[in-house]
């Protein structure tokens, strides 16, 4: 679990230079300062960062037995932030923004409607992570480490102001929804 004051660690140019500015706008401007770490975020009609973690092409997937647990942001409780601060809610800081509940890959399989699942060994992506570790390859690395590894940000400290009350299943039932007025 990686909470706001979790040791930050960033290996990647991308993340290196998200640290900098972080700590850029700490140190110069923290009294006017709201810094959201979104988890991955979906909706019923923005469904990228959850094709990403069950996917390979048209091919569904989990690593090892699917259990491990990550973060994800439904896109409504990322205007529920916004207008907290706007209404004064929420005081300057650093939070972490996701839904209230870790999901499993196996429960974002389940998500898609998912019927025939390739099952991925997790030592290969442990190998995959070392070779890339040995090359220094960022992409490798990375991508491994978020697939054999629970990858979960908890939104306790925002939770203290606000209430973020979207998850998976609202954005599944609003698709549902969209799927079938459409077809009216």
């Amino acid at each position: 679990m990686y909470n706001e004051e979790s040791d930050k660690n960033p290996f990647s140019p991308y993340a290196v230079t998200k640290l900098e500015a972080e700590e850029y706008l700490l140190n110069n401007f923290s009294n006017q300062s709201w810094i959201l770490r979104f988890a991955p975020v979906f909706a019923s009609d923005f469904q990228l960062n959850i094709n990403r973690r069950t996917r390979a092409g048209c091919w569904f997937y989990k690593v090892g037995n699917g259990s491990k647990k990550l973060s994800l942001c439904n896109l409504e409780n990322i205007g529920s932030v916004v207008e907290g601060i706007l209404e004064d809610k929420v005081p300057t800081g650093v939070y972490n923004i996701s839904d209230e509940k870790e999901y499993s890959y196996n429960d974002l399989l389940n998500y898609v409607n998912a019927k025939w699942i390739v099952r991925i060994p997790t030592f290969l992506l442990s190998g995959l992570y070392y070779i890339g570790k040995m090359i220094n390859n960022i992409f490798l690395k990375e991508n491994a480490t978020k697939l054999i590894s629970d990858n979960v940000f908890p939104s306790d400290k925002i939770r203290e102001y606000i209430d973020l009350p979207a998850v998976l299943a609202d954005s599944k039932d609003s698709l549902a929804n969209s799927v079938i007025a459409s077809k009216e």
